[in-house]
């Protein structure tokens, strides 16, 4: 569901030691609830990013979309990537900040919830992993981490950001079932869909799960603990209600 809030948008380059970052800034009309970087998967960019943005601007969030400097096959590198979003996080100012993203996006979030003082939580959407870098950083991140998964296939790296979970000391994992590496963007295009296996999912019903996860991960963050019940706990009255349905399956 969305938000009650009208928000705006605006683009701007920020200047970090690696790289001049663009990004885009989504801004409540009301005072913020809290502040959400979300990072794209490789190769891609924030218009896959731009549909989670927006709803989470509408339930009050700034929400930070940068265009990752070092996520291209002339140019790769996660660990970078990571760096420049926790150095975003400082240039945004000393608030707790979520840190979130897609595929290797997530694993650039993790890595910057690994360095930040800021850091809330981190989410990751189909998070993938890479020479070990999540696997590694996963140990130092102290806030809460969330993670959704899809269906394993070569394009999530069979889902290897389990065992990145798995070495964070406190991580929450759903399974979205039958969900592909691009139901995890808003909006994906053919360039996602012709490479990875399509799962079958209603799309409409994930990204509305998924939607839903992503708002009470960022609420959690900023202090309400009866978000992440509802939504990421058995028990919770959305979570039992989708385990029910068989959309979700806890990790």
């Amino acid at each position: 569901m969305t938000g009650p809030q009208g928000f705006r948008t605006e683009s701007l380059d920020v200047a970090l030691s690696s790289c001049d970052l663009p990004i885009t800034r989504y801004l409540p009309d009301g005072l913020p609830a809290g502040r959400v970087i979300l990072a794209h998967g490789f190769s891609r960019g924030p218009a896959q990013m731009a549909g989670w943005a927006e709803h989470l601007a509408s339930w009050g969030f700034e929400v930070l979309v940068p265009t990752l400097c070092h996520s291209s096959i002339f140019d790769t590198d996660h660990a970078q990537n990571g760096a420049d979003l926790a150095a975003l996080a400082t240039w945004a100012g000393s608030d707790p900040v979520v840190f979130g993203g897609h595929s290797a996006g997530g694993l650039a979030a993790l890595v910057a919830g690994s360095q930040s003082g800021d850091t809330a939580a981190v989410l990751g959407l189909d998070l993938t992993d890479a020479g070990d870098l999540a696997v590694d950083a996963a140990p130092d991140v102290s806030a809460p981490v969330f993670g959704v998964v899809g269906d394993s296939s070569f394009c999530n790296s069979s889902n290897n950001g389990l065992l990145a979970y798995a070495a964070a000391p406190d991580a929450t994992v759903m399974r979205l079932n039958q969900s592909d590496h691009c139901d995890f963007e808003l909006e994906t295009d053919w360039l996602c869909t012709l490479g990875c296996p399509d799962a079958g999912g209603d799309e409409d019903r994930l990204h509305a799960t998924l939607k839903g996860l992503v708002t009470a991960a960022s609420f959690a963050a900023m202090g309400d603990a009866n978000a992440a019940a509802a939504w990421w706990v058995e028990g919770g009255l959305y979570a039992d209600e989708m385990i029910a349905a068989g959309t979700l399956s806890p990790e």
